[in-house]
């Protein structure tokens, strides 16, 4: 009996303190993201750890919404995003009867990811952080 308890103890505390890597700790960041005030249909959002030993992280947006899942710390931000031009032919022979989704980069990789200079402080549990980007503009100017 003694021993069973003791078992089930023991059990209880590692299930309560998880299994995960040392130190990794993942909160979920989620907000809107638009470019001169018009939500981005399609891309992506991208965490990159400003110093060493850092993790990144990042999320997918759709519709103007992203959620992604980011370690703690310091991280610079990038984004990529992409609207919906319509349907074209698959150049694909394998698929040349079919059509296929059609997308033009809107955010400019040189102002929006290498260019960005935006940093954010991860902590909490839980944060909402929305991206508002300008044509002609770095990310975080």
């Amino acid at each position: 009996m003694k021993y069973s308890i003791i078992v089930a103890m023991l059990l209880s505390l590692v299930l309560a303190t998880g299994c995960g890597k040392p130190g990794r700790h993942e909160i979920e960041v989620s907000g809107n993201v638009t470019l001169d005030g018009q939500p981005v249909e399609k891309g992506a959002v991208f965490f990159l750890p400003t110093g060493a030993g850092g993790s990144d992280g990042g999320g997918n947006i759709v519709d103007g919404k992203y959620t992604a899942l980011v370690t703690l710390g310091e991280k610079l931000i990038r984004v990529r995003g992409s609207k919906y031009m319509g349907q074209v032919k698959n150049t694909d022979p394998a698929y040349s009867n079919e059509t296929k989704a059609s997308y033009k980069m809107i955010t400019d990789p040189k102002l929006h990811e290498d260019g960005s200079t935006l940093k954010v402080e991860i902590k909490g549990r839980k944060m909402t952080l929305d991206l508002a980007l300008e044509s002609g503009k770095a990310l975080g100017q």
